[in-house]
């Protein structure tokens, strides 16, 4: 299982990428959901993660978010476009990342 190292205030933890539902970013700083309902901060910025974390996986839905699309439950079409992740979190969707988002999880869903 393929796994991150972050390092926050206090501790140098293993996430098995599998368990990260998204990513916000804020200045050089990122916020990582994680499947049990746990959030990391660390200062990382989001440019990081996109860089390092498989594409296959994860996706930039917008300029503060990185997505797990294994964990995208809905897409709400109104507002320009808003992601249902499976915690309950609504990500926004770039009006201009729509089309390839769209294709992003088409494909995902013929390979699962």
């Amino acid at each position: 299982m393929e796994k991150v190292m972050l390092s926050s205030n206090d501790s140098i933890e293993f996430i098995p990428i599998n368990e990260i539902i998204h990513i916000q970013g804020a200045g050089s700083y990122s916020d990582i959901y994680l499947k049990d309902n746990k959030k990391i901060t660390v200062s990382k910025n989001l440019q990081w993660f996109e860089l390092h974390l498989p594409r296959s996986i994860f996706y930039r839905a917008h300029k503060s978010y990185l997505i797990n699309i294994s964990f995208v439950c809905k897409l709400y079409k109104t507002n320009g476009g808003r992601i249902c992740m499976i915690n309950g979190e609504s990500i926004p969707l770039s009006r201009s990342r729509k089309k390839e988002f769209m294709e992003k999880i088409y494909d995902s869903n013929k390979k699962g």
